[in-house]
């Protein structure tokens, strides 16, 4: 998704002549651009139109929410507590598709069949908070 939106959207789409994107080169001060800098211009336009899809394609694979970000929605009255879950979803991709793999390591670790990382540690410590109220 980084490579197709920041470096692939942008060579194909600066392959159009800037002259039939741009329209007239003359500026508001008389000065004219030159086709090198309407063709920076309009790679810096595709670049940012690239960040855009990717924020939203990262958006979905982890979502802002209360549920996975409880630490950021809390009232205040909460403690932080250490928790040590099962890593459900590829930290790379977002992928359910994961499995274990055999390593030398004495700690389990999983490889995504999506993206294809390796060496993700089955289980991460992670911070969330407990509210003082539902203390045992």
């Amino acid at each position: 998704s980084y490579i197709f939106s920041m470096n692939l959207i942008p060579m194909l789409l600066g392959h159009i002549p800037s002259s039939q994107i741009w329209g007239h080169r003359t500026l508001a001060n008389g000065e004219k651009l030159t086709l090198i800098e309407l063709g920076e211009i309009l790679r810096g336009t595709f670049v940012l139109i690239g960040a855009l899809l990717t924020t939203k394609k990262a958006l979905q694979a982890f979502p802002a929410d209360e549920a996975h970000y409880p630490e950021v929605f809390s009232t205040g009255d909460d403690e932080l507590v250490a928790m040590l879950p099962t890593v459900l979803y590829c930290p790379f991709c977002g992928s359910e598709d994961m499995h274990p793999e055999e390593t030398p390591y004495a700690e389990e670790r999983l490889q995504c069949n999506h993206c294809k990382a390796s060496g993700i540690p089955m289980q991460m410590e992670v911070h969330s908070r407990r509210t003082l109220d539902s203390k045992p």
